[in-house]
């Protein structure tokens, strides 16, 4: 959604699903947005549809025009795939590689051969690629081990480093990997130490490139071996048409950044430049296309007549021939990072993400992009006050919408260098925000005051208002909790307590604070309620009732209520919570927004 251009405002993510099993947590049913930052992607055998899509929240495999979550993976983080003769391979990141096959039911870790001389283990696999001459011959790059190859299709491994005992550390980071085809050799591209070549001595430098060169990524024209292009960080986009023999800088770009680039059929390519968005082949010169200036796109691939793009957050979107996005295919794609979640007195629903927000009116079955306004920033917090809806952001302060126009207003003066917002609370007159640089208040229509006097320094606040009594305020940061009889002017140390969230019940019954082991109450003697939680796991968030507490934490969501605690969803980290009459909204990381029964009578 970071995109600025025409584009980005007209061709809204729109994501539709009803009632989709979630294979993680069966408990509960994704209900969108779709999309999510995709690391690598390849196609079906017609070359002409995707076919599996790795992200940083999940694999998933294409079928019958939508993704399906693959169970053993659930919301882990893929940072390679690749083909090897019947065989998937997969690479987690700092987790290894793993394979299976039978089409993705069942995996198992290969380590055979993935170790260095010292018999330190692969643990970060960079890239994979498969040899188009022979299917069972697969290569793979690691970070600071070097290229391997297995000629078993990925069950057993050879390391590959003749040739580079003298070189430096740089070397053996590989970044790109393109097997062997016709008079082209293997290329292995490095991150910091170039392009190397294999012969019959072994890796050979690829000369006539700067020194230092840092290769992000290498494709070939399909049909043609001899034309290829570089993408790399730092050095602009290169093309080879003598099989990587010698190599002249096609563009440099604003920084040099070229984080993607793929070729087509006939010659004509397709790149993205940070900064720039995407560029197209063309003459005299490459033509700058003004689609995704502010989006990163990290896979590109020919399908068809036009392209695929894999990007982060945003999913995978289908591309013209000429580069300009047509459609996102991100159905059941529920790979987001969810960081906010409401639902307005209307019915609809308002969920914010690593990079913007969405908006549903039929209880979660589509979304629409609702970004207009917004600098493409984390949603991290959403707050109703009054008429207005707003929006904290992380690192650009804070906006509210203007539904008559359809677009967010920045309202972010007098916060500075203080626009990661972490908390917004309104007390009937005044907003408070809590952020990375104190507590501050706006009043209004005026500009936001610092109101952190008597506050110690801390990297993180929370602020919570007691709506019965405008000025009284409550914050937490730097291992205390603080209140407010006068709207921040001045502050009284309640307690020691690491909150990362705060509560007002009501008059006289005290704050609560969420830790993350515990909620405790402050400022009354009265003790919070007690949840097992298991080793390892925390609370990350949670929403009230009349008489009940649903708590999130890195594992599901329990309910806390006169009769004690039980668990009522498990599956992933759940990030946000809202409840309506016999179900919940969980906003969660890498399961996109789910929803459950609420766990009451």
């Amino acid at each position: 959604m970071r995109w600025a251009s025409v584009w980005g405002r007209r061709i809204a993510r729109v994501a539709v699903a009803v009632g989709l099993a979630c294979v993680v947590a069966p408990a509960a049913s994704a209900v969108g947005p779709f999309g999510g930052s995709v690391t690598t992607l390849f196609l079906d055998e017609s070359a002409r549809a995707p076919d599996w899509a790795g992200t940083e929240r999940g694999l998933f495999r294409f079928e019958g025009g939508r993704w399906q979550r693959v169970a053993f993976w659930a919301a882990r983080h893929v940072t390679a795939l690749a083909r090897a003769g019947g065989a998937v391979l997969a690479a987690e990141h700092r987790n290894g590689l793993w394979r299976s096959v039978d089409d993705g039911a069942t995996w198992e870790r290969v380590q055979e051969g993935l170790q260095t001389p010292m018999a330190t283990r692969v643990r970060e696999v960079l890239c994979l690629a498969q040899d188009p001459a022979d299917g069972r011959r697969v290569y793979l790059g690691s970070a600071g081990q070097g290229l391997f190859e297995s000629r078993d299709g990925g069950r057993t491994w050879t390391r590959l480093d003749e040739g580079l005992e003298a070189q430096s550390p740089p070397a053996f980071h590989v970044t790109a990997i393109l097997p062997s085809e016709g008079a082209r050799p293997l290329l292995m591209g490095t991150d910091g130490a170039g392009l190397f070549s294999w012969t019959a001595e072994g890796w050979q430098a690829v000369g006539g490139m700067p020194p230092g060169l840092r290769v992000r990524r290498i494709a070939a024209e399909p049909g043609r071996p001899e034309h290829l292009l570089l993408a790399t960080r730092g050095f602009g986009l290169w093309e080879s048409r003598d099989a990587g023999a010698t190599w002249r800088r096609v563009r440099k770009g604003f920084f040099g950044m070229v984080g993607a680039v793929a070729v087509a059929p006939g010659g004509r390519w397709l790149a993205f430049f940070a900064g720039e968005g995407l560029v197209a082949s063309g003459k005299p010169r490459p033509r700058v296309l003004g689609v995704w200036k502010t989006a990163e796109v990290r896979v590109l691939l020919p399908v068809g007549d036009g392209w695929l793009a894999g990007l982060a957050h945003d999913g995978v979107w289908r591309l013209g021939p000429d580069g300009a996005p047509q459609r996102a295919e991100n159905e059941g794609l529920d790979a987001t990072r969810v960081l906010s979640l409401l639902r307005e007195p209307d019915g609809s629903l308002w969920c914010g993400d690593t990079n913007g927000v969405f908006r549903s009116e039929d209880g979660g079955r589509t979304w629409v992009a609702r970004e207009r306004g917004l600098p493409g920033a984390s949603v991290n917090v959403l707050l109703r006050a009054g008429s207005f809806l707003y929006a904290g952001t992380g690192g650009r302060g804070v906006f509210r919408w203007l539904p008559g126009e359809g677009r967010w207003e920045d309202v972010s003066q007098g916060l500075g260098t203080a626009n990661t917002i972490f908390s917004l609370t309104w007390d009937g007159e005044a907003l408070y925000a809590g952020t990375e640089g104190g507590i501050v208040r706006r009043q209004a229509e005026g500009p936001w005051r610092h109101v952190s006097q008597g506050l110690p320094a801390a990297g993180r606040w929370v602020v919570a208002a007691d709506p019965a009594r405008p000025g009284r305020v409550w914050a937490a940061g730097g291992g205390a909790v603080y209140r407010s009889e006068d709207g921040g002017t001045g502050w009284a140390r309640v307690a020691e307590g690491d909150a990362m969230a705060l509560h007002v019940r009501s008059a006289g019954a005290g704050v609560w604070g969420l830790e993350p082991r515990s909620v405790r109450v402050f400022d009354v003697a009265e003790a919070g309620p007690t949840v097992p939680l298991e080793r390892g796991e925390q609370f990350t968030s949670w929403a009230w009732g009349d008489d009940r507490i649903w708590l999130g934490t890195n594992r599901g969501l329990w309910l806390w209520d006169p009769a004690g605690a039980r668990r009522i969803w498990q599956g992933g980290r759940v990030t946000s919570v809202w409840p309506e009459d016999g179900k919940i909204f969980l906003g969660t990381d890498g399961l996109g927004v789910q929803t459950a029964a609420t766990g009451g009578p």
